[in-house]
């Protein structure tokens, strides 16, 4: 496996990365276990037009937060979104690299990484517990979460249910 480069999460969404995700959803081996409804890339082109510019990030991040994840050149590879559950202090976080011949380079354990950090520091944060739902048939995903501390909590129809709380993420990190 190559070493990911350095990357980041960037919650300013331009026209450019509305195109990009748009392209990304057209994809099946990028959407195949996404839960995404079938005319996502047709919302995201009519968004491109509706919202304007300076407004996208805020858009998609209603509800949690959306992040880009990209390069240290700013190029996008993938996206990431922090959810709110019904529970406070629950959220859910899903997570896709959209360029599949930059799968297996890291980047998605190194995003997730990020994700982890800025929902659970500071301490006092009102993050107390992310979920992931992975597929699964999704191997490479599930390998990823249970990895970065993630445990199965439960299953819903195909799906695993992952979490980890904040009191565990602290411990797998020191």
């Amino acid at each position: 496996m190559k070493k990911a480069a350095s990357i980041f999460l960037r919650s300013d969404v331009t026209k450019q990365d509305i195109t990009h995700l748009s392209r990304w959803m057209e994809r099946p081996e990028v959407t195949r276990y996404l839960n995404e409804h079938a005319h996502i890339s047709h919302a995201l082109d009519t968004m491109l037009w509706d919202v304007p510019e300076p407004l996208l990030g805020q858009r998609l991040s209603s509800g949690g937060k959306f992040s880009m994840i990209s390069l240290r050149c700013g190029r996008p590879i993938g996206f990431l979104s922090l959810r709110r559950m019904d529970t406070p202090g629950d959220w859910e976080i899903v997570t896709a690299i959209g360029e599949p011949t930059l799968w297996g380079a890291g980047f998605g354990a190194r995003a997730l990484r990020l994700a982890l950090q800025e929902a659970f520091y500071p301490r006092d944060t009102p993050v107390r517990r992310v979920f992931a739902t992975i597929h699964h048939n999704n191997l490479r995903s599930m390998r990823l979460f249970l990895h970065a501390g993630f445990v199965h909590c439960g299953e819903t129809g195909a799906c695993a249910r992952l979490s980890i709380t904040q009191e565990q993420f602290f411990r797998k990190s020191l």
